[in-house]
C-alpha cells in the first residue's frame, strides 16, 4: 500500500481544482469547459512508482463541511487558489478554517498566473504561508511541470 498515494485538491470554487486533476490526469480542458464539482471527484496518475488518488473537493460552501471528513489519510493536500487578492484572501481563512489538514503536507498552487493582474506564486506563498507553485491549469504545456512537483511532494 505504500505505493498508493492519497492527494488532496481543496480551495473555492471555480480556482481550477477539476483542470489540475484533468491536466495531471493528461486530458488538459478547455477554457470554456465549466462542469462545477459537486461533492467530490476523483482521478489518479501514475508518478514512478506510486499511484496518486487524485480527490478533488467541491469549492462551494456547502460542500466545504465535508473536506474534514475526507482529507483523512492524505499524504498531500493541494490548496488551490485563482491569484488574485480576493481569492487569495478568501484562501488564507480557508487555510485557517482547516488548518489541521488531517496531518497532510500542504502545498499551494497559484493558478491562473495568465490574469492580468496575478499575483506571483512568491506573493501568494507569503501570504498563505505554505509553499506555493505558480500554474496555468488550462496550458497542457503545464502537465510536465505539475508531474514534477507532485513526484518532488509525494
Amino acid at each position: 500500500m505504500d505505493n498508493i498515494v492519497k492527494v488532496s485538491l481543496v480551495g473555492a470554487q471555480n480556482v481550477g481544482k477539476t483542470a489540475i486533476k484533468n491536466l495531471l490526469e493528461g486530458h488538459p480542458q478547455k477554457a470554456d469547459a465549466r462542469d462545477p464539482t459537486i461533492g467530490v471527484g476523483f482521478g489518479k496518475v501514475v508518478v514512478d512508482d506510486k499511484t496518486c488518488c487524485i480527490w478533488d473537493y467541491g469549492g462551494q460552501k456547502r460542500f466545504q463541511f465535508i473536506w474534514d471528513a475526507f482529507l483523512k489519510g492524505s499524504r498531500l493536500t493541494i490548496v488551490v487558489t485563482d491569484s488574485t487578492e480576493q481569492n487569495v484572501e478568501e484562501t488564507k481563512e480557508m487555510l485557517t478554517r482547516f488548518n489541521r489538514f488531517q496531518g497532510s503536507k500542504v502545498i499551494a498552487f497559484a493558478n491562473k498566473q495568465d490574469i492580468a493582474g496575478a499575483l506571483s506564486p512568491d506573493v501568494v506563498g507569503d501570504r498563505l504561508g505554505v509553499k506555493t507553485y505558480g500554474t496555468v491549469a488550462l496550458d497542457a504545456k503545464n502537465i510536465d511541470n505539475l508531474l514534477k512537483i507532485l513526484k518532488s511532494e509525494i
